[in-house]
């Protein structure tokens, strides 16, 4: 204790003053980086514009209201995403151990932690004394207004000879967001937003946006630890049967594989079709929680028809509502949810059980197809699962096994080990029925959705050297029943490779290396297909040198291979980014320059770009050309900033149309524009 406190003396000061500079002024910054680097590792998954997907709300919840680690229980700990289950029981280890902890400099030397781990934590975290901090209630209001608009216009928007038009709405995308609280118990807000090419005041939107959303979140001392009016998302188990937002993938970048953080949150995304509307509770007791929600909400759907019976064919998930067919499926089909999750937590171990019950106002029938012949049919479904977690100081233990109403079943286990603070260590084993059919579940699965699939999933994080860090993952995984794209069960494997090297403070250097193999039908013109090996290879290098706080260049070249049957089909892409931020002059700007040779869609590239807050923007490149953009945000004054986005992708001459039907646009380059503003009062 004495060499502690010597330590501490000597350190605590001098990271104070710096602990203030950065959680004030770079906060964002941070917390943009770990976004971008959990987002990028799976964005094949997230193709084109979306929301943030619950990642950067979260961060963005913990900058407003920074988590205590002096006092933050385990479950608390839990909303630290980026740290796994090692990293947290040594930090309360530690805590039990010493007592109050001082200084983040502390935190680099405890197990399992090092100072770039240490510096994530800055804006997120507080290191308040070790009692409960009593804080004056106050009331925080934000406000966001943003527009999107391209410049060139889509073929939806041109009038043919009788002046009619293929989309019913404006050019822009428009978008408004009021959050507000009031100390730790109120929590408000609404979302509105419409997409290009939907109404605005008129047609099928008399009243305004095309998307409305709105919550009441109450959290109080009693048994009734929160209350959620209007939207909201619920997190049970490991995703088997409901997960709202943001879950884990396959990712080099985040080495846990453990899903956390369940329960009810308000909804505050724009992304439509996702959400609970109604109420949720969550009762607390000292070692019991339970979950408690209803929800009756109209969802966009196929709707059709015969002589006897008006039925559903497909749900639909764009959220688009611009064309005459995409305004008669929305809200066409009414869904009515409840459920329950209870949850027992003693020690290291927690168990729960979980249930939940849907019914369709309409029955869902899907197409008569040899794919679709274990697909959900009928108008009401159930799934009940039980869930447990296990940890000691080396290895935890996770899964979740569940039951539907047709009686198929699905199993997920997992592990992770560290051995050492070098070493994490993971594996997750997924069995789920070609004939399970989940209400709202997202596991860590191959495939979009919970059903027809078998895999085992491994991941190793080794730091062999100091400021060297390799991560491989490997995926075996199959389909118990022919697929969409196949004439038999697809078998697959998949292998992701990386290398991080730490040069110095400044520079760093990234190898990354995926390769997957699967069976797939022939792509030829054959009347009756046969399989096919499909193998995709993406090589990918990037430096990165950061001269100092306030600038960072950024430069990768990144190769893809295609082949299947006798085609092989090539791709390369290059960019150099800069990213510059000025504490003194309030302005940041991000600009990137890229350049594509891309033979075919089959060999495509994904990056990602950034974007406004809350925002991410993933394209995929083909064909030939360029793509730059420009990104800055200028802050006002404490309460207001503003952003700011122009891009322009610029293809070879050669290119005569940009994209298909009625978003295609005439020429060879398509420009946007982009501006939010934020005001925090």
């Amino acid at each position: 204790m004495k060499k502690k406190f010597i330590y501490l003396l000597t350190t605590i000061s001098l990271f104070s003053i710096n602990k203030i500079a950065i959680s004030q002024e770079y906060a964002k910054y941070i917390s943009e980086e770990i976004y971008e680097s959990i987002i990028e590792s799976f964005a094949e998954e997230l193709e084109g514009d979306g929301a943030s997907i619950s990642i950067l709300e979260d961060l963005n919840q913990l900058i407003a209201s920074p988590l205590n680690l002096n006092n933050a229980t385990i479950e608390e700990l839990e909303k630290l995403f980026f740290l796994n289950d090692f990293q947290k029981e040594n930090l309360l280890t530690y805590r039990e151990k010493f007592g109050q902890i001082y200084s983040y400099f502390e935190i680099e030397n405890i197990d399992g932690f090092n100072r770039e781990l240490s510096a994530q934590l800055v804006p997120f975290t507080v290191l308040g004394e070790n009692e409960n901090i009593h804080q004056v209630a106050s009331l925080r209001q934000e406000i966001n207004l943003r527009t999107n608009y391209t410049i060139e216009k889509a073929d939806g928007f041109i009038a043919d000879e009788h002046n009619n038009k293929k989309y019913y709405g404006i050019r822009p995308a428009l978008y408004s967001n009021y959050r507000a609280s009031y100390g730790e118990k109120y929590r408000w807000g609404f979302t509105l937003e419409n997409d290009p090419g939907e109404a605005f005041f008129k047609n099928s939107n008399q009243h305004g946006f095309d998307y409305n959303s709105a919550y009441l979140s109450i959290k109080t001392k009693s048994i009734f630890d929160q209350v959620i009016i209007g939207d909201y998302g619920i997190r049970f188990g490991q995703g088997l049967i409901q997960w709202t937002g943001y879950s884990t993938r396959k990712s080099l970048e985040n080495p846990s594989i453990r899903y956390f953080g369940q329960g009810i949150r308000p909804y505050t995304s724009a992304s439509e079709n996702a959400n609970l509307r109604g109420a949720a509770t969550e009762l607390k007791f000292s070692n019991f929680n339970a979950v408690v929600f209803a929800s009756s909400i109209k969802v966009d759907a196929n709707r059709e028809s015969n002589d006897s019976l008006n039925f559903i064919t497909t749900l639909q998930n764009s959220g688009y509502h611009r064309t005459l067919n995409e305004i008669e499926d929305e809200n066409s089909l009414q869904a009515t949810r409840s459920g329950v999750a209870l949850h027992y937590h003693f020690n290291n171990l927690a168990i729960g059980f979980n249930g939940i019950y849907q019914h369709f106002n309409l029955p869902l029938i899907p197409a008569d197809r040899l794919y679709n012949l274990f697909k959900f049919n009928g108008q009401n479904n159930y799934n009940v699962s039980f869930d447990f977690h296990a940890r000691t100081n080396k290895i935890s233990l996770f899964g979740e096994s569940a039951i539907c109403k047709s009686n198929g079943k699905a199993i997920l286990i997992g592990s992770e080990i560290q051995p050492a603070n070098q070493l994490h260590f993971s594996a997750l084993y997924r069995n789920i029925d070609a004939d399970f059919h989940t209400i709202g579940g997202s596991a860590l699965t191959e495939w979009q959705g919970v059903q027809n699939e078998k895999g085992l999933y491994t991941s190793i994080t080794l730091l062999p050297f100091p400021k060297v860090e390799f991560s491989t993952t490997t995926d075996f995984y199959q389909s118990k029943w022919m697929r969409y794209q196949s004439n038999a069960p697809v078998r697959g494997t998949e292998w992701n490779n990386q290398l991080k090297y730490q040069l110095t403070n400044k520079f760093s250097i990234l190898v990354r290396h995926k390769m997957e193999e699967r069976n797939e039908k022939e792509s030829n013109n054959n009347f009756i297909k046969e399989e096919a090996i499909e193998s995709i290879q993406r090589i990918r290098f990037q430096v990165e040198y950061k001269p100092s706080d306030q600038l960072r260049v950024r430069a990768r070249l990144e190769s893809s291979n295609y082949n299947k049957q006798d085609s092989a089909h090539q791709g390369l892409l290059t960019f150099i980014e800069f990213n510059c931020h000025s504490v003194r002059t309030k302005l940041n700007l991000n600009a990137r320059i890229a350049c594509f040779n891309i033979d075919d869609y089959q060999s495509r590239i994904y990056t990602y770009e950034q974007d406004m807050p809350s925002l991410f923007y993933i394209p995929s490149f083909s064909g030939k050309g360029f793509r730059y953009y420009l990104v800055s945000s200028f802050r006002i004054n404490k309460n207001c900033t503003v952003y700011a986005k122009a891009a322009q992708v610029l293809f070879s001459k050669d290119v005569v149309a940009i994209s298909t039907g009625d978003n295609e646009i005439k020429g060879n380059h398509k420009s946007n524009l982009k501006f939010q503003i934020k005001y925090r009062f």
